[in-house]
């Protein structure tokens, strides 16, 4: 019995034309290390490849940059203000492709300008703006003490209460004390030079 030569296979691939290629983001308008942004890359036709660029360049995946399988989606997490920019993907196949592309702008502050939406502030956020304004005003009231008792007494601020003249001010004559230092009238000492 006579064997038949086996036909080599043939596969027929039909590749449909790439097109309608788009962006798209599931953040208009991120806030600056606050949110994550997930941008999808659309489209038509029969896609082999995905390939991203941002502002031109090659996206390079990073701990918070990274795509998923095929490359459809790119996302990064925790965005800040270098990631704005313009986000690009072509898709294509052997014989054809296509681009779309899209702007993310970073907001940093408490509104998102688009919307005006507000953000509360954390707990940390608050305790630091009360300390720091606290600490503004026992800084300053340290201060107008101190500046007060170095020309002779707390009496003197009285004096300026809704004023901005000077001419009541006064500096007590400074006497060696031959001792420890200079001294200012009745008062305790305020510098201290040492004696040779």
């Amino acid at each position: 019995m006579a064997h038949k030569p086996q036909r080599p296979s043939l596969h027929l691939y039909v590749l449909e034309p790439v097109s309608g290629v788009a962006v798209v983001t599931n953040n208009s308008t991120p806030l600056e290390n606050l949110d994550t942004i997930a941008l999808s890359c659309d489209a038509s036709g029969t896609v082999q490849t995905r390939t991203w660029f941002k502002d031109n360049q090659p996206i390079q995946e990073k701990d918070r940059i990274f795509t998923s399988f095929g490359n459809s989606k790119l996302t990064v997490i925790t965005v800040n203000r270098n990631d704005a920019g313009t986000y690009k993907c072509i898709a294509s196949n052997s014989f054809s492709g296509g681009a779309g592309e899209t702007y993310v702008q970073v907001y940093c502050g408490c509104t998102a300008p688009e919307t005006g939406d507000n953000f509360t502030l954390g707990a940390a956020a608050i305790v630091g703006i009360v300390l720091g304004s606290l600490a503004g005003g026992l800084i300053g009231g340290v201060c107008a003490w101190l500046f007060a008792r170095k020309i002779g007494g707390s009496g003197i601020l009285e004096g300026l209460k809704g004023t901005d003249d000077r001419s009541n001010l006064h500096k007590p004559e400074l006497e060696e004390t031959g001792e420890s230092g200079i001294t200012g009238g009745e008062h305790e000492p305020t510098a201290f030079v040492e004696g040779d």
